[in-house]
């Protein structure tokens, strides 16, 4: 019984985790392709952007706006953050992606370079390490608005020559209005349905972080569906592509706490910096792979394997931070 019980915990507290490999693996082992099928046909029918959408809008509903008063002031911090999600990201994944790696790897890698910092997990962790909880939610709120405007921009200017078919061509007004409308406008939605909804919304947190985490499942599912035949192709990739997101983590963690301390941005809050700096959000780098580079299923798995990797490693992070503090 005691067994049993332990490993209830174990799931419930890693659930995600087993959701993500659990769900990969159903789609590429089902050998009648029936998920895969589901999978393109959703697709197929958009049902991606309105997952997606629906992803943005329950995080908006979880976040606590009234909690970010205490985290307007620390610009120095915000600053930081920015700069290491923005640019430090981008640059140093190019120069990572300057090693003989395989295409769909380094797409993966640009793909997690250019993307925001995630909307509940870095924020949790920061809270758990200690650190400034509205901070993290500042930090989070202005990042992902900005993505509408940075995404455009340094998608075209990063993958111009990563993959053999030569520079993408993109037309950057209606990408920033559909990141707008996929990630800024349910996510301001949400903050504002909140209010009216706070008390309810307490009540019944748990079930609303559940059906934004299945929908991550479902967004992974239905990427994965479209690329199975390259993932399936490139799984002796795996160590490698393991070794590379540890590695990229790692360094923009390292920087983090470099760069925090020659700010001196001491302990309490320097958490939301490493925190929110070095994570990434997962859905919207498949929702690009998905539109853009449906045929190089290794950058899905680099997308989901650094997603596993940096929550594993901030875990060892947070008990790291408390002992020192």
């Amino acid at each position: 019984m005691k067994e049993t019980t332990t490993l209830a915990s174990i799931l419930k507290k890693y659930w995600l985790t087993v959701g993500l490999i659990g769900t990969v693996s159903a789609v590429l082992a089902d050998p009648t392709d029936t998920l895969a099928a589901a999978g393109n046909w959703l697709a197929a029918n958009r049902g991606a952007d309105l997952v997606i959408f629906l992803i943005f809008l329950c995080s908006g509903l979880g976040l606590k706006i009234e909690q970010l008063r205490h985290g307007i002031s620390d610009w120095p911090l915000l600053a930081l953050s920015l700069f290491l999600i923005f640019v430090l990201a981008p640059l140093l994944a190019l120069a990572l992606g300057r090693w003989p790696l395989p295409e769909g790897v380094r797409i993966g890698l640009y793909l997690v370079a250019i993307m925001p910092t995630t909307l509940s997990s870095g924020v949790v962790m920061t809270a758990a390490a200690g650190g400034n909880l509205a901070a993290a939610l500042l930090i989070t709120i202005v990042a992902n608005s900005l993505a509408t405007i940075t995404v455009p921009l340094v998608f075209p200017l990063l993958f111009a020559g990563a993959i053999g078919s030569g520079p993408i061509q993109l037309e950057r007004l209606p990408m920033m209005a559909n990141i707008a409308s996929l990630v800024v406008l349910p996510l301001a939605g949400g903050m504002l349905l909140r209010r009216p909804w706070a008390e309810f919304i307490e009540r019944r947190g748990g079930v609303l972080g559940l059906v934004n985490q299945v929908l991550v499942l479902v967004m992974v599912a239905t990427a994965c569906a479209r690329s199975k035949p390259t993932i399936l192709t490139g799984l002796g990739s795996l160590p490698s592509i393991g070794l590379l997101a540890g590695s990229y983590h790692a360094l923009l963690v390292g920087a983090a706490l470099g760069l925090a301390r020659l700010l001196r941005i001491g302990p309490g809050r320097r958490e939301a910096a490493i925190f929110m700096g070095g994570q990434k959000t997962l859905t919207l780098a498949v929702l690009l792979q998905l539109q853009f580079f449906p045929q190089f299923g290794e950058a899905l798995v680099f997308n989901v394997g650094h997603h596993l990797i940096h929550l594993v490693m901030d875990g060892f992070l947070v008990a790291a931070l408390n002992r020192e503090s």
